[in-house]
């Protein structure tokens, strides 16, 4: 199992991106662990703090490419992004940049 790299940053310098992230990070384990036969009501309310955080990511406006790279990868949401090997080198080069392990990624198509 690949550890997350962790990269110092200045909390007044990160992308604000970063934070979104984790927080959607947590909102998907949250919604993964709904049990089975949880509420339609509880399941829609869980998707819906999901889709709100990536709706935040697809709004931002980057203005560095570390909050470019934070885009590639919730976009990427842990393999859509896999179509061609362009793909997958702009996936693996926005988790470099990031500082984020991607275990999810083929081999090749490095960037």
């Amino acid at each position: 199992m690949s550890a997350v790299l962790f990269r110092r940053f200045d909390d007044a310098t990160a992308s604000p991106l970063r934070a979104v992230y984790h927080d959607w990070q947590r909102a998907k384990e949250a919604y993964q662990a709904l049990p089975e036969d949880c509420s339609d009501e509880a399941d829609e309310a869980a998707f819906q703090v999901l889709i709100g955080f990536e709706d935040l990511a697809a709004r931002f406006e980057p203005h560095t490419l570390e909050d470019m790279a934070f885009k590639v990868i919730i976009a990427d949401d842990h393999g859509d992004m896999q179509g061609n090997v362009h793909q997958v080198a702009l996936v693996k080069m926005a988790y470099r940049i990031a500082g984020i392990a991607a275990p999810h990624l083929p081999e090749g198509g490095d960037a």
